[in-house]
């Protein structure tokens, strides 16, 4: 799909069917939501759009969209991903120019090796991280996922591990790992 600017709705109960969507999507081309993302409703929604954002800004795609409520999870569940453009009242527009501000590429994420994982983390409110995860299959299975009713019994055991870990947030039977696979460097590594 050639880049410019493509009207993509986000159904909630459908969650994957966007993330479809997304994927065909090439990376660095111009996507502009139709309708705001509407957070506070329920934390198992929030999620949803967390996958969202976390898979757009993994694709490198240049996302406009609004906000409309505040999310139920922690600011720094979420700082790490494509913060909105503004918000449809006065508290989401202020929570919006926060994420804004402290919003930067490349706070969180992970990069894939052979049967391995890689995740940096230097998001604000909690100290700088890296780890190596030597079970890259069972993340990757986290990552693909998005109910833990789609989780064999090991996967679940990996999800409460992810989550101890800050690597992911749950709710009910929800869940979403919070870092982007980094797929796109910001600068090419011949420029450095």
């Amino acid at each position: 799909m050639p880049a410019g600017t493509i009207g993509l709705a986000i159904p909630v109960e459908e969650g994957r069917a966007s993330l479809d969507a997304l994927s065909a999507i090439a990376p660095g081309a111009e996507v502009t939501l139709s309708e705001p993302l509407r957070f506070g409703s329920s934390a198992g929604d929030d999620i949803m759009h967390l996958v969202f954002l976390r898979e757009a800004t993994s694709q490198a795609v240049r996302l406009t969209w609004r906000l409309a409520g505040i999310p139920a999870v922690a600011f720094r569940s979420l700082v790490h991903l494509h913060p909105p453009a503004d918000g449809d009242a006065t508290k989401s527009a202020a929570y919006a120019k926060s994420w804004r501000e402290q919003y930067q590429y490349g706070l969180y994420y992970y990069r894939c090796g052979p049967d391995f994982i890689q995740v940096k983390d230097i998001r604000p409110g909690g100290p700088a991280a890296r780890m190596t995860i030597e079970d890259g299959g069972r993340f990757q299975e986290l990552v693909a996922s998005t109910s833990v009713n789609q989780l064999s019994e090991p996967g679940v055991d990996a999800l409460n591990t992810a989550i101890d870990a800050d690597l992911a947030i749950a709710c009910g039977d929800r869940f979403a790992v919070l870092p982007y696979r980094m797929r796109h460097w910001p600068v090419s590594c011949i420029a450095v």
